[in-house]
């Protein structure tokens, strides 16, 4: 078996890892973190604090889970056979451009690896024309400063828009922006419509609303409507013919885990230019709302 590295254990290092730890994908899996190390023995599960010298040169694979500041310094000093590495993956084109020729290296757009999405793809393809609808509904507080939710938020959204659509060069338009404060923190919500010749394109972020969470992809036209809804990993196809629902029972983690570390089988989600092409779309509508406030 073998060993695997998590570097930042916030929040969201801690998920990584409550998600892998029970799956035997590794013999152990070490965790660097700026307050306490840890090493992960899964023939004995148990979780024990070391000491920075007990961390080794090299692993089978690592996951980065730090702040984006450090993605790049800790991206270049690990020594792994496979890397992820949490959105957005780097602060700039130059950082981008240093590893954009390595082939083991994936950015974990979460919801692009929710386990029906290979599925619900195939299914799209067949559809000829409609609207496309992407909805993110939450209510998130942790962000201080203008932008910062949208340079965290709008990866999601958009590296699907990609996938989907295939297109380097997507032109859009703003039709909708508005920032509010929530006790300090700072929530911004926008819609965009992007120029398909097929489809009309909207994406939807909502980051105040107290209301029900929502993150989905809606296709419809005169015939159909399906909905695929990443909370539940599952999709729904209602027309005159069918009124289903299609169930994926594993998340997006273990999904990726298990393509991409185990078995190297994510040819349908290395896409060229990728994560530079969605850090140059973002970097775009960030622009266009500087010049508007």
């Amino acid at each position: 078996m073998k060993d695997h590295i998590i570097v930042g254990f916030g929040r969201w290092g801690k998920v990584i890892f409550d998600n892998i730890k029970d799956k035997n994908f590794f013999r152990k899996i070490y965790i660097k973190s700026r307050k306490n190390n840890f090493v992960y023995e899964a023939s004995k599960k148990t979780l024990s604090k070391i000491n920075d010298n007990k961390f080794k040169k090299k692993y089978y694979s690592g996951h980065i889970c730090t702040s984006v500041d450090k993605h790049f310094i800790y991206a270049k000093k690990l020594d792994v056979k496979k890397l992820i590495i949490e959105k957005p993956t780097f602060k700039n084109l130059e950082q981008y451009y240093i590893f954009s020729k390595k082939k083991n290296l994936i950015t974990n757009y979460s919801d692009l690896f929710s386990p029906g999405i290979k599925h619900f793809y195939k299914y799209f393809t067949q559809i000829k024309k409609g609207e496309f609808k992407l909805t993110y509904r939450n209510l998130t507080l942790k962000y201080k400063k203008n932008y910062e939710c949208l340079n965290d938020w709008l990866d999601h959204p958009l590296s699907l828009i990609l996938f989907f659509f295939r297109e380097e060069k997507l032109k859009f338009k703003i039709e909708k922006f508005e920032r509010n404060k929530i006790n300090k923190h700072i929530c911004e919500n926008i819609e965009i419509i992007f120029f398909n010749k097929k489809f009309k394109v909207i994406l939807s972020l909502i980051t105040n609303s107290k209301k029900k969470k929502r993150r989905e992809i809606e296709i419809k036209n005169k015939f159909q409507k399906i909905k695929y809804n990443f909370h539940k990993s599952s999709y729904r196809v209602i027309d005159k013919k069918i009124n289903k629902t299609y169930n994926f029972g594993y998340n997006s983690i273990i999904n990726l885990y298990e393509n991409f570390i185990m078995k190297n089988n994510m040819k349908l989600f290395i896409i060229k230019n990728f994560s530079r092409n969605i850090f140059l779309i973002k970097r775009n509508i960030i622009k266009i709302i500087k010049r508007k406030d």
